[in-house]
């Protein structure tokens, strides 16, 4: 997904924690490994499933968390797009994100992840959500949003609780994204998973 809000909730944040013990990229490479491209965790690394805390508002407001979030606003204006197009959502940050509605709508469509970089699969959501959290300087905030914003909020806000979009897939329709533009770009998602969905199911048969 592009352009993601910057999502802080505790310092063992999937990416954020990381670069944060590393203070330098060069060190939070070689604390993970090398297991980073372009200053994002890749997966495989225990950074992304683990559980998050929630940040006070001194932590909030202190030099390390400023310059964490600092660091990754240029770590998202450096990443690659991926998706299937680049709808973008402005650079901004959510801390200790909830969410605390979301309609009863399911929407699927397909997604990707920086952290799992190449690959796409359909993926059920809420088509909107209510938000409550804090902002980077620790004021109280709400977003109310609906269809791909909507979507790029309960990935991210996933990834606090160690929850990777693979997790909630519908595991036929995992594709690479060289694959996704060979056989699928272009078909509505209801026919990709009718025809997904047959046992029968043979590519050259649909032709």
């Amino acid at each position: 997904m592009t352009g993601a809000p910057c999502i802080l909730s505790g310092p063992r944040e999937a990416v954020g924690a990381w670069k944060h013990r590393a203070g330098t990229r060069g060190a939070f490479k070689k604390i993970l490994g090398g297991a980073v491209q372009n200053g994002i965790v890749q997966a495989g690394n225990p950074a992304l499933r683990q559980r998050t805390r929630p940040l006070s508002v001194p932590e909030i407001r202190s030099k390390e968390i400023q310059r964490l979030i600092e660091n990754m606003r240029k770590t998202m204006q450096e990443a690659p797009g991926v998706g299937l197009e680049r709808r973008s959502v402005p650079f901004h940050v959510l801390i200790n994100p909830k969410i605390t509605e979301m309609s009863e709508e399911q929407v699927e469509f397909f997604e990707g992840c920086l952290s799992l970089g190449g690959f796409l699969a359909l993926v059920s959501r809420a088509h909107g959500v209510r938000v409550e959290c804090l902002d980077e300087r620790g004021k109280p905030k709400v977003i109310t949003a609906s269809g791909w914003y909507a979507r790029i909020l309960q990935h991210e806000i996933d990834h606090l609780q160690g929850t990777l979009y693979i997790d909630r897939m519908k595991p036929r329709t995992f594709t690479s994204m060289d694959n996704w533009n060979k056989f699928w770009k272009g078909m509505p998602v209801a026919e990709i998973r009718k025809m997904l969905d047959d046992p029968g199911f043979r590519r050259g048969s649909s032709e």
